[in-house]
C-alpha cells in the first residue's frame, strides 16, 4: 500500500502534464472535455523550440565531455595515486552544494568581466560554468565505484605487468568505474539540460536554451503557450527517462571480472616475451 500510494504521488504531476499537454478544452471538471494533438504539432514545428534543444543538447554534451575528461583521472589520483588529496577534491565537490549557482555565476560573471573580457558572453564561458557546478554528481559516483572495485589493487596489477598510465586508465579504471561514470554522466547531463540560473546570468537571450525559451514563452503571456510547454516538458521527461531505463539496464547486466584488464595486459606483455 505505501508503494502504491508513492507511485500515486509520483505519477499523478505527470498524468496531469500529459493530459494538459492534450486538451483542447479544460475547466471546471476532472479530466478535458476535448482533446488535440495541435499542441504537440506545434511544438514540433516550431523553429525556436527545434533550435533551442540543439543548444541545449550541444552544451550537455560538451558538459559531459568537460566532464568525464577532467573528473575520472581526478577521481583516480585520489584513490590511488595520492589519497592524501582527497580531502581536497570532497570540499571542492561540497562547494556547488554550499553556494546557491547563481551566486557561482554572478561571482564568475564579474571575474570573467574583469581579466577576461573577451570571454564574457560566449558558449564556451557557459560550458565551463555549468562543468564546475556538476562535476561533483560524477566524482561522487566515480569515486565511490573505484574504492567498491578495489580499484588500488587492480591499478598496481597493470603496473606490475607494464601498462602505462593510459593503458590503466582505458582498461582498468574505466571498466572498474562502468556504473559509477553511466549514473554520474545520466545526473550531469540532467542538471546541464535544464540549467537555467547560471544560463540567463552569463549569456542571457544570445544563446537560447531550451529552458530560456521556457521562460520567454512563460513571461510572454503567449496565448497557447502553456499546452506547448507542456508537450516540451513531458516530451523532455521522457527522453530523460528513456536515457536512464537504458543505462540501468546495462548498469544491471552481468559485467567481466574487474580483473580481467590488469590480466590481458600480464597476457600481453608475456606474449612480446
Amino acid at each position: 500500500m505505501p508503494l502504491l500510494l508513492l507511485f500515486v504521488y509520483l505519477g499523478l504531476p505527470l498524468v496531469a502534464l500529459l493530459l494538459f499537454s492534450f486538451a483542447r478544452e479544460w475547466g471546471g471538471t476532472v479530466l478535458p472535455t476535448e482533446f488535440t494533438l495541435k499542441h504537440w504539432g506545434t511544438v514540433l514545428q516550431n523553429q525556436d523550440v527545434l533550435q533551442a534543444t540543439l543548444r541545449s543538447l550541444f552544451v550537455t554534451l560538451m558538459v559531459c565531455v568537460i566532464n568525464w575528461v577532467t573528473v575520472i583521472p581526478a577521481a583516480y589520483i585520489a584513490v590511488v595515486v595520492a589519497p592524501k588529496l582527497r580531502p581536497l577534491f570532497h570540499a571542492l565537490a561540497i562547494a556547488p552544494f554550499a553556494l546557491p549557482w547563481i551566486v557561482i555565476a554572478a561571482g564568475i560573471q564579474l571575474t570573467v568581466g574583469e581579466f577576461a573580457p573577451q570571454l564574457f558572453a560566449t558558449v564556451g564561458l557557459l560550458v565551463v560554468a555549468i562543468s564546475a557546478v556538476t562535476f561533483p554528481y560524477l566524482y561522487w559516483a566515480v569515486e565511490s565505484s573505484l574504492i567498491t572495485s578495489n580499484v588500488k589493487q587492480l591499478a598496481e596489477a597493470a603496473q606490475m605487468s607494464g601498462a602505462s598510465w593510459w593503458q590503466t586508465m582505458v582498461q582498468v579504471v574505466i571498466p572498474a568505474a562502468r556504473k559509477g561514470i553511466m549514473s554520474g554522466t545520466l545526473l550531469v547531463a540532467s542538471s546541464a539540460f535544464g540549467e537555467f540560473a547560471i544560463t540567463l546570468t552569463l549569456i542571457g537571450g544570445a544563446y537560447e536554451t531550451l529552458p530560456l525559451w521556457t521562460l520567454r514563452m512563460y513571461s510572454g503571456r503567449v496565448p497557447g503557450a502553456g499546452t506547448e510547454l507542456a508537450a516540451v516538458s513531458f516530451g523532455i521527461f521522457m527522453v530523460l527517462f528513456a536515457l536512464s531505463m537504458v543505462l540501468t539496464r546495462i548498469d544491471t547486466e552481468p559485467s567481466q571480472p574487474s580483473l580481467g584488464g590488469a590480466q590481458k595486459l600480464q597476457s600481453k606483455r608475456g606474449e612480446k616475451r
